[in-house]
């Protein structure tokens, strides 16, 4: 807040000013083309920072002041990116306040064809995944019950017969005939 006092007021008026600070994220590829729309109207100077000290990278009374740096309508361009460039760029007013803040990071992909090394699955991969494994586990529960099952039905596919049983139910029963008898003589 900052308060503005003129000799003929006899009251202090107060003024009050915001500060908009934006802060960016970019992840860029070696050898691409970093283009970041930081120059304001108000902008004095940017400054970078990769390696632990701020350094002054342009100015608005010197312009660019980075040999890979160009300055084009309102734009800071790095022609091909480098693991040199990653770092933290602010851009300052003229009385020293943050505008922007831009942290630039190497990209760690190997191939143009994909974003990040992340890898990030489908919920619907997961899903089906889960369903026929599901599908799996219950049909093996299902085998070993019939399994278990029909051992219980048909006991002589079991490999223990248990003791042996005696023959006695197949024996037939004896016949027995009255015969008439015959007298023997003396």
């Amino acid at each position: 807040m900052r308060v503005f006092y003129s000799k003929d007021q006899k009251e202090l008026e107060q003024q009050i000013t915001y500060q908009l600070h934006i802060h960016d994220e970019i992840s860029m590829k070696i050898g691409e083309e970093l283009k970041m729309s930081v120059l304001l109207s108000n902008a004095d100077k940017v400054e970078t920072n990769s390696s632990g000290e701020w350094k002054e990278v342009w100015s608005r009374t010197d312009g660019v002041l980075d040999h890979h740096l160009t300055d084009t309508d309102g734009n800071l361009t790095i022609k091909g990116f480098t693991a040199n460039d990653t770092g933290t760029y602010r851009v300052l007013d003229s009385e020293g306040e943050i505008l922007i803040t831009v942290t630039v990071t190497e990209s760690r992909t190997e191939s143009k064809g994909e974003l990040d090394d992340d890898k990030t699955y489908d919920p619907k991969y997961m899903y089906v995944v889960a369903v026929v494994f599901g599908v799996l586990v219950t049909l093996i529960i299902f085998v070993v019950i019939k399994k278990h099952q029909h051992q219980q039905r048909n006991p002589e596919h079991d490999p223990d017969p248990g003791p042996i049983k005696s023959p006695e139910h197949l024996a037939a029963p004896l016949i027995t005939c009255n015969l008439p008898s015959v007298p023997t003589d003396p």
